[in-house]
Protein backbone atom coordinates (compact mmCIF):
# COMPACT_ATOMS: atom_id res chain seq x y z
CA UNK A 1 0.00 0.00 0.00
CA UNK A 2 1.14 3.73 -1.03
CA UNK A 3 2.20 5.73 1.88
CA UNK A 4 -0.72 8.47 0.28
CA UNK A 5 -3.71 5.36 0.59
CA UNK A 6 -1.86 4.55 4.33
CA UNK A 7 -2.54 8.13 5.43
CA UNK A 8 -5.97 8.29 4.03
CA UNK A 9 -7.11 5.23 5.60
CA UNK A 10 -5.94 6.24 8.37
CA UNK A 11 -7.40 9.88 8.68
CA UNK A 12 -10.46 8.34 7.54
CA UNK A 13 -10.89 6.07 10.39
CA UNK A 14 -9.87 8.61 12.93
CA UNK A 15 -11.96 11.28 12.07
CA UNK A 16 -15.29 8.27 12.06
CA UNK A 17 -14.22 6.99 15.11
CA UNK A 18 -13.87 10.67 17.23
CA UNK A 19 -17.35 11.80 15.29
CA UNK A 20 -16.17 14.58 12.87
CA UNK A 21 -17.31 15.61 9.72
CA UNK A 22 -14.19 16.58 7.22
CA UNK A 23 -16.12 20.05 7.39
CA UNK A 24 -15.31 20.05 11.24
CA UNK A 25 -11.58 18.77 10.88
CA UNK A 26 -11.22 22.07 8.24
CA UNK A 27 -12.15 24.34 10.16
CA UNK A 28 -9.91 23.68 13.12
CA UNK A 29 -6.89 23.32 10.65
CA UNK A 30 -7.72 26.08 8.41
CA UNK A 31 -8.27 24.46 5.75
CA UNK A 32 -10.78 23.81 3.05
CA UNK A 33 -13.09 20.60 3.81
CA UNK A 34 -11.89 19.98 -0.43
CA UNK A 35 -8.72 19.65 1.13
CA UNK A 36 -9.44 17.03 3.88
CA UNK A 37 -11.30 14.77 1.47
CA UNK A 38 -8.64 14.98 -1.36
CA UNK A 39 -6.08 13.41 1.88
CA UNK A 40 -8.73 11.07 2.45
CA UNK A 41 -9.03 9.91 -0.99
CA UNK A 42 -5.19 9.41 -1.06
CA UNK A 43 -5.26 12.33 -3.71
CA UNK A 44 -2.25 13.92 -1.84
CA UNK A 45 -0.98 14.24 1.31
CA UNK A 46 -0.95 16.95 4.21
CA UNK A 47 2.53 18.61 5.01
CA UNK A 48 4.23 17.79 8.18
CA UNK A 49 2.79 20.25 10.06
CA UNK A 50 -0.72 19.64 8.80
CA UNK A 51 0.39 16.12 9.84
CA UNK A 52 1.80 17.18 13.15
CA UNK A 53 -2.27 18.78 13.72
CA UNK A 54 -3.85 16.14 12.77
CA UNK A 55 -2.32 13.92 15.02
CA UNK A 56 -2.72 16.17 17.76
CA UNK A 57 -6.41 16.47 16.91
CA UNK A 58 -6.78 12.58 17.17
CA UNK A 59 -4.26 12.63 20.26
CA UNK A 60 -1.62 9.93 18.06
CA UNK A 61 2.05 10.56 16.89
CA UNK A 62 2.94 11.54 13.34
CA UNK A 63 3.97 7.83 12.84
CA UNK A 64 0.87 6.73 13.91
CA UNK A 65 -0.83 8.24 10.55
CA UNK A 66 2.49 7.14 7.82
CA UNK A 67 1.80 3.19 9.46
CA UNK A 68 -0.58 1.40 8.87
CA UNK A 69 -2.42 0.37 11.99
CA UNK A 70 -4.56 -2.75 11.18
CA UNK A 71 -7.49 -2.62 13.98
CA UNK A 72 -7.18 1.55 14.79
CA UNK A 73 -10.06 1.04 17.18
CA UNK A 74 -8.00 -1.50 18.99
CA UNK A 75 -4.94 0.77 19.29
CA UNK A 76 -6.47 3.34 20.28
CA UNK A 77 -7.74 1.63 23.65
CA UNK A 78 -4.71 0.20 23.73
CA UNK A 79 -3.03 3.47 23.54
CA UNK A 80 -5.62 5.35 26.16
CA UNK A 81 -5.08 1.96 28.73
CA UNK A 82 -0.80 2.24 28.81
CA UNK A 83 -1.63 6.15 29.42
CA UNK A 84 -4.37 5.12 32.43
CA UNK A 85 -1.57 2.60 33.80
CA UNK A 86 1.47 5.40 33.72
CA UNK A 87 -1.27 7.48 35.39
CA UNK A 88 -2.15 4.81 38.24
CA UNK A 89 1.46 3.97 39.00
CA UNK A 90 2.15 7.70 39.67
CA UNK A 91 -0.82 7.70 42.19
CA UNK A 92 -0.13 4.45 43.71
CA UNK A 93 3.66 5.77 44.14
CA UNK A 94 2.34 9.03 45.63
CA UNK A 95 0.14 6.78 47.57
CA UNK A 96 3.34 5.45 49.25
CA UNK A 97 4.82 8.36 50.38
CA UNK A 98 1.41 9.03 52.30
CA UNK A 99 1.28 5.46 53.74
CA UNK A 100 5.06 5.73 54.42
CA UNK A 101 4.05 9.15 56.49
CA UNK A 102 1.14 6.94 58.27
CA UNK A 103 2.94 4.89 58.91
CA UNK A 104 6.05 7.31 60.64
CA UNK A 105 3.16 9.22 62.98
CA UNK A 106 1.77 6.15 64.52
CA UNK A 107 4.86 5.01 65.29
CA UNK A 108 5.97 8.39 66.47
CA UNK A 109 3.13 8.88 68.38
CA UNK A 110 3.45 4.77 69.78
CA UNK A 111 7.06 6.00 71.06
CA UNK A 112 5.90 8.49 73.23
CA UNK A 113 6.62 11.75 70.59
CA UNK A 114 3.82 14.63 71.49
CA UNK A 115 1.10 14.57 68.30
CA UNK A 116 1.72 18.26 67.54
CA UNK A 117 5.66 16.89 66.61
CA UNK A 118 4.61 13.86 64.80
CA UNK A 119 2.02 15.61 62.37
CA UNK A 120 5.26 17.07 60.53
CA UNK A 121 5.66 13.50 59.26
CA UNK A 122 2.31 14.32 56.95
CA UNK A 123 3.66 17.98 56.51
CA UNK A 124 7.12 16.82 55.23
CA UNK A 125 4.69 14.32 52.84
CA UNK A 126 3.42 17.52 50.84
CA UNK A 127 6.52 18.45 49.07
CA UNK A 128 8.58 14.37 48.74
CA UNK A 129 4.33 13.68 46.82
CA UNK A 130 5.31 16.78 44.45
CA UNK A 131 8.81 15.17 43.86
CA UNK A 132 7.71 11.87 43.07
CA UNK A 133 5.00 13.40 40.72
CA UNK A 134 7.86 15.28 39.09
CA UNK A 135 10.38 12.47 38.31
CA UNK A 136 7.17 10.25 37.09
CA UNK A 137 6.08 13.25 34.47
CA UNK A 138 9.87 13.69 33.64
CA UNK A 139 9.11 10.28 32.46
CA UNK A 140 6.52 9.75 30.81
CA UNK A 141 4.49 13.19 31.14
CA UNK A 142 2.91 16.45 29.43
CA UNK A 143 5.55 19.84 30.12
CA UNK A 144 2.53 21.73 31.45
CA UNK A 145 1.92 19.26 33.89
CA UNK A 146 5.84 19.71 34.91
CA UNK A 147 5.54 23.42 35.48
CA UNK A 148 2.14 22.23 38.07
CA UNK A 149 4.28 19.76 39.86
CA UNK A 150 7.29 22.29 40.28
CA UNK A 151 5.17 25.18 41.60
CA UNK A 152 3.38 22.79 44.08
CA UNK A 153 6.80 21.66 45.16
CA UNK A 154 8.32 25.44 46.19
CA UNK A 155 4.73 26.16 47.88
CA UNK A 156 4.82 23.10 50.18
CA UNK A 157 8.36 23.65 50.57
CA UNK A 158 7.43 27.13 51.82
CA UNK A 159 4.72 25.96 54.53
CA UNK A 160 6.93 23.26 55.97
CA UNK A 161 9.22 25.67 56.76
CA UNK A 162 7.09 28.04 57.56
CA UNK A 163 5.14 25.35 60.09
CA UNK A 164 8.85 24.08 61.27
CA UNK A 165 9.60 27.81 62.20
CA UNK A 166 8.29 29.19 65.29
CA UNK A 167 8.75 33.09 65.27
CA UNK A 168 6.99 36.41 64.21
CA UNK A 169 8.94 36.27 60.80
CA UNK A 170 7.98 33.26 59.30
CA UNK A 171 5.26 34.86 56.94
CA UNK A 172 8.95 35.44 55.14
CA UNK A 173 8.70 31.69 53.86
CA UNK A 174 6.45 32.68 51.76
CA UNK A 175 8.27 35.54 49.85
CA UNK A 176 11.24 33.96 48.61
CA UNK A 177 9.14 31.14 46.66
CA UNK A 178 7.80 34.27 44.63
CA UNK A 179 10.82 35.26 42.27
CA UNK A 180 11.34 31.03 42.06
CA UNK A 181 7.68 31.21 40.82
CA UNK A 182 8.62 33.79 38.46
CA UNK A 183 11.96 31.57 37.07
CA UNK A 184 10.00 28.59 36.82
CA UNK A 185 7.14 29.97 34.68
CA UNK A 186 9.52 31.72 31.90
CA UNK A 187 11.77 29.04 31.89
CA UNK A 188 8.75 26.80 31.44
CA UNK A 189 7.01 29.76 28.58
CA UNK A 190 10.52 29.76 27.15
CA UNK A 191 11.22 25.85 26.66
CA UNK A 192 7.40 26.07 24.80
CA UNK A 193 9.03 28.72 22.68
CA UNK A 194 11.34 26.78 21.68
CA UNK A 195 9.80 23.40 20.29
CA UNK A 196 7.82 26.11 18.41
CA UNK A 197 10.39 27.36 16.98
CA UNK A 198 12.00 23.85 16.31
CA UNK A 199 8.82 22.40 14.91
CA UNK A 200 8.43 25.74 12.33
CA UNK A 201 12.11 25.02 11.12
CA UNK A 202 11.25 21.69 10.84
Amino acid sequence: MELKDIVAKNLVELRKIFGFTQLEIAEKLNYSDKAISKWERGESLPDVETLKKLADIYGVTVDFLLTENGDIKKNLNRRKLIAGQKTLISLLATLLVWIIATVTFAVLCWCGVPTTAATYSFIVALPVSFIVLIVFDAIWGKPWLNLIFVSGLIWTIALCVFLTLKTDTAWLCFIVPIPLQLAVLFWFLLKTLNLSLKKKKQ
